[in-house]
């Protein structure tokens, strides 16, 4: 058939009703291959966090390229993806699963509502992205290769955020409003580069390169025993954190991780 004698059939719905709208992008996306992040990008929340990101001078990245294509460096974004992340590492303190989030629980409804809660005070997503970005700053310049690496700073951003965190309030359990109210000022290249050396020195030599699953394992051993590090005493919790990471009793290394709680 001659190209010039096709037909399209296309449907053009017109409104000024936004939540009409929304519902049709929505119900689209969910009949089309769309990005997990794309499914919920007209939900309230994604627009109240834009909204109060825009106000703060940061770029959210609602909808996919929005603002890229507006001209906004790549390094001045922020996705849904990190956000999440971020929400994770300190709020519900569980900085491995930050590092291994997957499209698919963003995906899961439920999960997704446990990081999106409408309940949350909305001002937390700005503390988060301000707190993540001034890290991967620090983060960067802390590299002998200068070139921006995310597998580099996904793989210690959160542990990182999550110590500084736990260093200024004294305690793992810090909350929502804590971390809102955490002067970011107080995250420096030399502290930074401090909690680095010292998390990666309670490290086994062997694993000094590890790939971002075997360090998620590692983190995993160090979230299961959270608790404990909170209700036991210093010393009960550096033993057992040196049997965790197997240190040498000979040579034995500074435990930074929990020294700084007590600085």
């Amino acid at each position: 058939m001659d190209d010039d004698h096709r037909c399209v059939l296309v449907k053009v719905i017109v409104t000024q009703d936004e939540s009409l709208r929304d519902s049709i992008i929505k119900a689209t996306n969910n009949q089309t291959m769309v990005e997990s992040s794309s499914l919920h990008a007209t939900d309230k929340i994604q627009r109240d966090i834009e909204d109060i990101l825009l106000q703060s001078g940061l770029y959210y990245e609602r909808r996919k390229n929005f603002y890229l294509n507006q001209g906004v460096s790549v390094h001045d974004l922020i996705t849904l993806p990190y956000l999440a992340s971020g929400y994770l590492a300190l709020v519900l303190k569980s900085p491995a699963k930050a590092i291994s989030l997957r499209a698919k629980t963003i995906r899961d409804e439920e999960k997704y509502k446990i990081i999106f809660n409408e309940k949350t005070n909305i001002k937390i997503w700005v503390s988060l992205a301000i707190i993540f970005k001034e890290i991967d700053r620090c983060l960067n310049l802390k590299r002998s290769n200068k070139s921006m690496s995310e597998k580099f700073l996904k793989k210690w951003r959160y542990i990182i955020g999550l110590l500084i965190l736990a260093k200024y309030y004294k305690k793992f359990d810090f909350n929502v409003n804590e971390i809102i109210s955490f002067d970011v000022s107080l995250i420096t290249q030399d502290e930074v580069s401090i909690l680095l050396d010292d998390v990666k020195d309670n490290l086994p030599s062997s694993n000094q390169n590890l790939s971002n699953a075997n360090f998620v394992k590692m983190l995993n051993f160090f979230e299961k025993n959270i608790i404990l590090l909170i209700a036991k005493l210093f010393l009960m919790q550096i033993l057992i954190m040196k049997k965790i990471f197997q240190l040498s009793l000979e040579k034995p290394k500074k435990i930074m991780i929990f020294n700084l709680l007590i600085r």
